[in-house]
This record gives C-alpha cells, sequence and structure tokens, in this order.
C-alpha cells in the first residue's frame, strides 16, 4: 500500500537555503454546497486551510477546523452514521486504521477527471488495489532537534546514536541546562508512538510472521523501555504529560537543549513571532540504537481522505482538496513542510526527513492490527516511566491485552 519510492525525490535533490514564498493563487471552483474540512495543528495545515478557504463563494461554504485533536474527531467522525466532515487530513497510521474499518470512501472516478488539471502524481496516490483512497501530499518522521549553541557550550557533537545522546545529557545538564532532553512521553499515542520509533530502530518486529499473533514481549522491547526511562530523568518533572504541541513551545521558548519532535513543527523553530531560538535549533535524522544502524523513527505520509459515509457535494470536496494539494499550495508554502510534488526544493527544516528516508529508516507499521498492539504498548510505557510496573511485567500485560482486543475484532481466530 505505501512505496518507499513515493518518498525517493529526497535521495535525488541537494539540500538548498529556504525559499520566498510568492503570493497564493485564486481558487477558481464554481460548485455550490458546504463543504467541511477538519486536519491536525500545525504550520502547513494552516497554510493548506488557507488554500482551500479562498473557493468560498456565494455559492459554495468551506469550512476547515484545524486541531490537535484532529486524530480522535476524525475516526468519531467517520463512524457516524453520518460524517459531518467531507475532507479530513489524516496521518498513515489513521489512514490504515480507517481502511480497516470500511470507513473510507474511493476517489478514483475523480482521480480520473482531474488528474491531469491538478498535476497529480503517482508518488501522491495512496491506493488499494485500483481503487485511490487517499492523496498523500507530505512526508514527516520524528527526528532529533537540537540547539547547537547549548551542544558547543557543553562541548558535545549532535549524537548519532543513543548511547551518545545518554552520554551527552549530564554534560548539558552541568552546563546549566534544566531541560536537556524533550520528547512527547504523553500517556497514551505519544509515548506509544515513542516506543514504537526505538523498538523499530532495535530491529524488533511486532507481530510473527504472516500473522497477527503478538512478538514484542522481548528484549528489545525491554532495552527500548529502559531507554525511554533513562532518558525520563532528563526531562521535565511532568514529561508524561507532554504532548507534541507542549514539546514544540518548549523548544521556542528556549526551554529544551535536545529532543525528538515532528519535522513537521520545524518551520515553527524560526517563526520569529513565538520563537526564541530563530535559526538556533539544528535537525537530524534520529539517533540510531547502535553504531551504524537504522534511525530510531518511522517515515510517514500525511494526507487527505474522504469518508464513506457522507451526504455532501463529493465532486465539490474534491476540488477543494485539489487546491489545498495544489502546485500552487506547495509553491507558496515550500519551506512549510516536506511536500510530496516533484517540484519540492528542500530546505534546512528538510534535513531530518532527509536523512531518515536516506539512511532507510522504517516505513511505519502498516497492518490493520497494529494500532490494537499500539494502544497496548502505550499503556505498558506510561506505566513503566511512571514507576508502578517492571518492563517484563507491562509487556506481558500488554500482550494479552493485545491477544484478547485482537480476537474480540477478529484478526486472531
Amino acid at each position: 500500500m505505501f512505496s518507499r519510492r513515493t518518498l525517493g525525490l529526497f535521495g535525488s535533490i541537494a539540500l538548498g537555503a529556504l525559499m520566498a514564498s510568492p503570493a497564493m493563487a485564486k481558487c477558481s471552483i464554481t460548485r455550490t454546497g458546504t463543504v467541511d474540512v477538519i486536519g491536525n495543528a500545525f504550520p502547513v495545515i494552516d497554510h493548506i486551510a488557507k488554500a482551500m478557504q479562498a473557493c468560498a463563494t456565494s455559492g459554495l461554504t468551506v469550512n476547515v477546523k484545524v486541531t490537535d485533536k484532529a486524530r480522535v474527531e476524525t475516526e468519531q467522525a467517520f463512524a457516524a452514521g453520518t460524517s459531518p466532515f467531507e475532507i479530513a487530513h489524516v496521518s498513515n497510521g489513521v489512514l490504515v486504521n480507517l481502511l480497516a474499518k470500511g470507513q473510507l470512501q474511493p476517489m478514483t472516478d475523480l482521480v480520473n477527471k482531474y488528474k491531469a488539471q491538478y498535476k497529480l502524481e503517482d508518488r501522491m496516490l495512496v491506493t488499494v488495489g485500483n481503487e485511490v483512497y487517499g492523496i498523500a501530499f507530505m512526508a514527516n518522521a520524528q527526528h532529533l532537534f537540537y540547539r547547537k549553541d547549548a551542544l558547543e557550550k557543553a562541548g558535545v557533537q549532535p549524537p548519532k546514536t543513543y548511547p551518545e545522546l545518554l552520554a551527552a545529557l549530564p554534560k548539558l545538564k552541568a552546563a546549566g541546562f534544566e531541560t536537556p532532553f524533550t520528547a512527547a512521553y504523553k500517556t497514551g499515542w505519544d509515548v506509544a508512538t515513542e516506543f514504537t520509533n526505538l523498538y523499530l530502530g532495535a530491529g524488533g518486529e511486532f507481530f510473527a510472521p504472516g500473522s497477527a499473533m503478538p512478538a514484542f514481549n522481548n528484549a528489545k522491547a525491554v532495552a527500548a523501555l529502559d531507554t525511554m526511562t533513562r532518558l525520563k530523568a532528563f526531562m521535565s518533572p511532568n514529561a508524561q504529560a507532554l504532548a507534541t504541541a507542549d514539546v514544540t513551545t518548549a523548544f521556542q521558548q528556549g526551554q529544551a537543549a535536545m529532543g525528538i519532535l515532528w519535522a513537521s513543527r520545524a518551520a515553527a523553530m524560526d517563526d520569529d513571532k513565538v520563537s526564541k531560538v530563530v535559526n538556533q535549533i539544528e535537525f537530524a535524522a534520529a539517533p540510531a540504537v547502535t553504531a551504524g544502524g537504522k534511525p530510531s523513527n518511522a517515515i510517514w505520509w500525511d494526507a487527505f481522505v474522504m469518508p464513506k459515509q457522507m451526504d455532501g457535494d463529493r465532486e465539490a470536496a474534491f476540488l477543494v482538496m485539489m487546491e489545498g494539494v495544489s502546485e500552487d499550495t506547495m509553491k507558496t508554502g515550500m519551506t512549510l513542510t516536506n511536500w510530496l510534488r516533484s517540484g519540492f526544493q528542500p530546505n534546512r527544516h528538510s534535513k531530518g526527513v532527509a536523512e531518515t528516508i536516506n539512511a532507510n529508516a522504517a516505513m511505519w507499521p502498516d497492518q490493520p492490527y497494529f494500532s490494537l498492539a499500539h494502544a497496548a504498548l502505550g499503556k505498558a510505557a506510561a506505566d513503566v516511566l511512571a514507576g508502578t510496573k517492571p518492563a517484563a511485567q507491562a509487556l506481558a500485560d500488554a500482550e494479552k491485552e493485545y491477544v484478547q482486543t485482537a480476537k474480540e475484532r477478529g484478526f486472531i481466530k
């Protein structure tokens, strides 16, 4: 379903300088009705929202809701009898879950009708069999963010492995940085994702080959949890309440020296309206578990999809979507994300993702039952970090919970 070739553009284009942003092109859709859109809250989605809202006319209303609760609200909306949204912005992880539940509608006919007009590229089409279920527009990954001045003061180099990272943190603490490290360890999805990154980096497998049976209760998983526990000692006291937005703010306010954060937040580091560290944050692939290993993170896509259950004009919704991912939208927001269009010109904010892809990092797991394991492992990681369970017990409990849920969903007979 998700092909690495889609992301190959980063490997063949040299990293360049920031580009100026030309004015946004005017939308010229002539449909009528209402199109409601939901998207996650980060800079490029704000930019895309403006492109979509420019399509509003006296006959066409375009509402875009940008929220940090988009994932939860999208899953609730698409499970409803009729979705309140005609378009949703999702990650590949969410897209797989929605597909597994039969909650997405194909848009193959509309792609065929408008592919030439909007210069849709094959790399942007998320397909299952012969049907297109999503329009991907950007690559994303969690990777290393670091204050170059902080590392210079502490006399350390940007870490390429987790042992190097852990060795650098006491030096940063001694150099006066109260929060040497930060990451999204919020109980639930966030901490489960951080665990997944480290486990994938160690070469861990979540399931037995060719089946939904769990294979994550092992020494590699214990080691990942041990690393997270050691990192937590250098984080803020409320580490288990930190979501992505909190980590972003910590960097912008100069409170963190190093951390793991989404590439989609890189441009926000240089937003002089809210950031105190403009041009001080650098970006690199996530550290490897061992020297010479792959980065401990995963490659993601972000895409727009449409729900199976919708009452609105699907063609109007599709056209609004096309304006959001158009060449003009990319050109006017070139520095905001890692666009999948071939005209994308990488910049310094793309460095972490480019290094991640070029180092052959793992793709985010796409099994339809992975979300069940992810949820159970999130609870396990939270318990270990809180000190309420040892790693072995927490993983055993996660295994039992996953098996029970997978049986209830019919993935395990």
